[in-house]
């Protein structure tokens, strides 16, 4: 949802068939601990989504993306947010 929200399926031409089976496969190779999971790479890309959604509240501008961000920037930053702890043991906070 956050991608469509975006407009990034547009900008960035990606297949929305592909992305969920990407999606899948993320949530499948994140490991099974009690912190470090799917769930909280999701919680973090919701979260760098709702500050982008904030940052571009706060300083309106003319681009879809706030801060002059590019659609490839704000994709790499989503997704980033997803996948960041993918094969994170669990058995420490680094």
């Amino acid at each position: 949802e956050l991608f469509r929200l975006f407009g990034l399926f547009e900008a960035m031409a990606i297949d929305r068939s592909l992305f969920k089976q990407f999606l899948v496969q993320v949530e499948m190779t994140y490991l099974d601990n009690p912190y470090h999971n799917s769930m909280h790479g999701g919680d973090v890309c919701q979260a760098s989504a709702h500050f982008l959604t904030a940052i571009r509240q706060a300083f309106p501008c003319r681009s879809a993306f706030p801060l002059g961000f590019t659609s490839l920037e704000v994709c790499a930053l989503l997704l980033a947010g997803l996948v960041h702890d993918i094969g994170h043991p669990g058995t420490n906070n680094a």
